[in-house]
């Protein structure tokens, strides 16, 4: 943070911009700990709507979709070694690239 802040002595809300380390740090933060532990997928609008539905790479028919709510955990999905290198290491850096919301939401 110092660095990234170091051209001045006093410090207001614009200067969040600068600190891009720390945000890469919380981003890494939410990662590894997930406030949302599990979480679900309810298809009944796309029943209403007539239409297929897909969770990831499942396709779900129409046909079948009628009462069906799928579970899944957030913390698995953040520590799957297919999506992250070295899923368990805290590497704030990681996010310096740029990311995707998908993999931080349900």
């Amino acid at each position: 943070m110092v660095k990234e802040l170091r051209e001045t002595e006093v410090y207001s809300y614009g200067d969040l911009d600068k600190l891009k380390y720390t945000e890469y740090c919380i981003l890494e933060c939410m990662r590894m700990r997930p406030s949302l532990l599990r979480g679900s997928r309810d298809f009944k609008d796309h029943v209403k709507s007539k239409k297929d539905s897909s969770f990831g790479h499942y396709k779900i028919p129409k046909e079948l979709a009628v009462g069906i709510k799928i579970h899944f955990s957030e913390y698995v999905q953040q520590m799957n070694p297919k999506v992250w290198d070295d899923p368990t290491e805290f590497k704030p850096e990681r996010w310096a690239n740029g990311f995707s919301l998908i993999l931080l939401s349900t």
